[in-house]
């Protein structure tokens, strides 16, 4: 049986850091064939596939979903093979499937992966039962024909794994599972989930203090709340219909990737209490061709003399080539 490939532990953030050759710098991983773009390892070879399409690899007490061959469009998704638990749906284990409508998660599968269902533009409808704990960044990008999502009360963790440089020390990023959901209005979170909770549709950790993501369809312009303190890796990733947002001075920190391919926002105000901009935060969008993401021309950063947000621009024409020096603007407030 042929291996299937796996992305490696390759973050967006790292993946942007230090590119100074061309302006079409990767963000995040590109998604082809079930697989993102980034380094690679083999997964092992004894992977199995079951009599209904799930492939999966059986380890020593539980068993990982590494594929799906079947033609249903409604999708359970088993809770043992083999007499094991399913305990992790893989990295892009159901990835770009055409056929997928709805799927059902059981209570044994703690983790779904990075890019688990990326790309599944005709998945509606996703059940999470109690049980699961964590969810990654992208798990679900790209699924265009989901409205609405309910995370279950055991969900403790949603983002991904990251690096710190100053602290050389690895830490878990709140980051957004549903970039470029397009038809996304709403993500519910159970009152009983003690780590994440939803105001108005957009979700935020349980204090309230970081927005973790917001729905594409939820409309084109959005203020946000006064608790906020960090607006968390790519909250507002592919909004494309996201025209504006009035972002308080409660927020501290920007993380990498925020407000990329939001490509109806011509322009962004960022308050001076604002001390972080994560890489690739903001004025970024898609190529028209090829993959990663390529500066946005005439995107406008307003800000103060000195702030972070103006460091932000000067920072991105010290490492671009000269033709693309001044495509994001950075304007004083003051």
């Amino acid at each position: 049986m042929k291996s299937k490939k796996l992305i490696a532990s390759l973050l967006a953030s790292l993946i942007l850091a230090g590119s100074s050759a061309t302006v079409a710098t990767t963000i995040m991983p590109e998604v082809t064939n079930s697989v993102a773009y980034a380094e690679t390892v083999e997964m092992p070879v004894s992977s199995k596939t079951t009599s209904d399409g799930f492939q999966y690899t059986p380890l020593l007490n539980e068993v990982t979903i590494t594929g799906y061959s079947g033609t249903k469009t409604a999708v359970s998704i088993p809770s043992k093979i083999g007499g094991k638990k399913v305990t992790r749906i893989e990295t892009g284990a159901f990835g770009n499937s055409t056929t997928l409508k709805s799927v059902s998660i059981p209570s044994t599968v703690k983790t779904i992966s990075m890019y688990a269902f990326a790309g599944c533009k005709n998945l509606s409808k996703v059940t999470l039962c109690e049980g699961i704990t964590t969810i990654d960044s992208y798990a679900f990008r790209g699924c265009s024909s989901l409205k609405t999502i309910t995370i279950p009360a055991s969900v403790t963790k949603i983002g991904q794994e990251d690096f710190d440089r100053e602290t050389m020390q690895r830490y878990w990023a709140h980051g957004n599972p549903f970039t470029e959901c397009k038809k996304l209005e709403k993500i519910n979170v159970s009152s009983k989930n003690k780590k994440y909770t939803s105001v108005g549709g957009v979700l935020f950790d349980k204090k309230k203090t970081c927005l973790v993501a917001y729905p594409n369809a939820k409309g084109s312009t959005y203020t946000i709340p006064s608790t906020t303190k960090t607006i968390g890796q790519y909250a507002f990733n592919g909004c494309s219909s996201l025209k504006s947002v009035k972002i308080p001075s409660s927020v501290k920190k920007i993380e990498a990737g925020a407000f990329g391919r939001c490509d109806a926002m011509k322009s962004i105000t960022v308050p001076k209490t604002v001390t972080s901009i994560g890489v690739g935060a903001l004025g970024y969008t898609a190529p028209k061709t090829g993959k990663g993401d390529v500066l946005k021309k005439g995107f406008t950063v307003y800000g103060d003399k000195g702030s972070a947000a103006q460091k932000y621009v000067t920072d991105i024409d010290n490492r671009v080539p000269a033709q693309y020096k001044g495509y994001i603007k950075f304007k004083a407030v003051r």
